[in-house]
């Protein structure tokens, strides 16, 4: 019997992700008064996007296994990100954990390699926890 390591595969998804140099979500355009506009900055605003698409790709999984999806969409903000999260059993918890999503206080000019504190410079202001991983 073969068996899908669905936490470890969601780990290793996101530590990779972090490491850097991760082009995929770098650039979202719009159109605004007539000009075309990235408003991911570079990759600058991409946290949502890079964050929503690692949960909506493991809901094929999730499917697998029986179980309800932990995102019904992709996003190109954290509001609206928050709000499906919450809205498919994703819950704030005090302490970080493995596979714990954060949501950092709001500070515009930070660059997009850091530390899940910025080194320090930035504070959590909230994490989310699923009760899937606690598998």
């Amino acid at each position: 019997m073969v068996k899908s390591l669905f936490k470890k595969n969601y780990l290793a998804m996101i530590e990779n992700a972090a490491k850097g140099e991760n082009w995929m979500f770098r650039d979202f355009y719009i159109r605004e008064n007539g000009a075309d506009k990235d408003i991911y900055d570079n990759g600058r605003w991409s946290c949502a996007i890079l964050v929503s698409s690692i949960l909506y790709l493991f809901n094929s999984t999730l499917n697998f296994l029986g179980k309800r999806p932990w995102i019904e969409f992709t996003h190109a903000n954290v509001e609206s990100t928050e709000k499906d999260m919450a809205n498919n059993g994703w819950y704030q918890i005090d302490d970080l954990r493995p596979g714990a999503v954060i949501i950092w206080e709001k500070k515009p000019g930070d660059d997009d390699k850091h530390h899940v504190t910025y080194n320090g410079t930035r504070k959590v202001e909230k994490i989310y926890f699923h009760d899937y991983l606690n598998d």
